[in-house]
């Protein structure tokens, strides 16, 4: 099974994925301008968290989307986010789905 996520990844890393949302909704908001047909989807990325709480790396694991401007937008705006440094002051490993779907 998957292991469970410690209490910093529950707690601190979800949350600032959370408040950070806005920004990759911006990327999906632009690739529907771009392509308006283009319905929902997911795209699974993976970053590490440094010891200073800087989001070092994120990468594409999977996307549904297959547009490279869209993913690099994500890469770029999960790039900026700062995070609570983790407790083990040792870079911390993070993957998380995103998932993306018109409101209308």
């Amino acid at each position: 099974g998957r292991p469970v996520p410690s209490l910093y990844e529950r707690n601190e890393v979800k949350n600032t994925i959370l408040k950070n949302t806005a920004h990759v909704q911006s990327c999906y908001i632009a690739l529907l301008e771009r392509k308006p047909k283009q319905q929902e989807g997911s795209v699974k990325l993976d970053w590490q968290i440094s010891p200073q709480g800087k989001a070092l790396a994120p990468a594409i694991v999977f996307s549904k989307f297959q547009d490279s401007v869209f993913e690099k937008c994500l890469t770029d705006k999960v790039g900026l986010w700062s995070f609570p440094p983790p407790p083990t002051k040792e870079p911390f490993y993070v993957a998380h789905l995103f998932r993306f779907s018109k409101t209308n």
